[in-house]
């Protein structure tokens, strides 16, 4: 639609040009996994926290011994037929643990930190929808926009830094001022007293600085001697989005 249509939708936002996606929306991820996590238990998984993988063997007659060390510092081996890592930042280091060298089959992970401000007042969103700026093709990320949150709040965000493996989630409030000025381009009046830094996190991603875009992987070894292990690699946004799907595909692979 043309930028004078888009202000019968969003007053604020200033365009040339816009599309517009009606099913689009928003959901609360913390009572989504919540959900998965009672749906799983019901069905007779369990769930096990702060244990920490520290090795995957295979078998010689099939399946795998994973490792674990316990927060007690107890060792654990436990045999299992089939293997999904879905470790997401640490999904790379998993495939290793179990022979395959990342490296030639493209599946080291590199580690891109997203920062995210928000407005201060409750109920203080500018906007109604999301909105998304054009990237170019190469652009690292979506580019900074704007998601009106369920509190009815304004985040702004992320913006993609590539960082070491160390690096903590602490919000650097100097990058303000860089969010203000990508913001600013299609927000109107919208005033830097009125933003507060956020939150962020680190998405795991295939390609490293100025390399071409990479999908996520979803693919059983078998092919590498290693049948019934299913590797989940670099699988970042839309992953949340596509989670259930992506689970569809781990269950026809299994």
């Amino acid at each position: 639609m043309a930028g004078s249509m888009v202000a019968e939708y969003e007053p604020r936002i200033s365009c040339r040009e816009a599309l517009l996606v009606p099913t689009t929306g928003i959901i609360d991820s913390h009572q989504l996994m919540e959900y998965f996590i009672k749906d799983a238990s019901s069905r007779g998984a369990e769930v096990v926290y702060n244990a920490e993988l520290t090795g995957l063997t295979k078998k010689g007659t099939g399946g795998f011994i994973a490792e674990i060390e316990e927060p007690s510092g107890d060792k654990i081996e436990i045999e299992a037929g089939i293997v999904v890592n879905a470790a997401g930042l640490n999904s790379d280091k998993v495939a290793e643990f179990a022979g395959i060298d990342i490296d030639k089959a493209g599946y080291r992970i590199k580690q891109c930190k997203g920062t995210y401000f928000r407005t201060k007042n409750f109920r203080d969103s500018p906007v109604e929808h999301l909105v998304y700026p054009a990237v170019g093709k190469d652009s690292t990320s979506l580019g900074i926009h704007l998601t009106p949150d369920l509190a009815g709040q304004l985040r702004m965000g992320p913006d993609a830094e590539y960082v070491p493996e160390d690096t903590g989630y602490e919000v650097n409030e100097s990058k303000k001022t860089n969010f203000m000025k990508s913001i600013s381009k299609f927000l109107n009046n919208l005033n830097d007293k009125d933003v507060l830094a956020d939150t962020s996190g680190i998405r795991p991603k295939l390609q490293g600085p100025g390399e071409k875009f990479r999908d996520f992987v979803i693919k059983e070894e078998g092919d590498r001697g290693l049948k019934g292990l299913i590797n989940l690699i670099g699988i970042e946004s839309p992953g949340l989005t596509a989670a259930i799907s992506i689970a569809k595909r781990v269950k026809e692979l299994i």
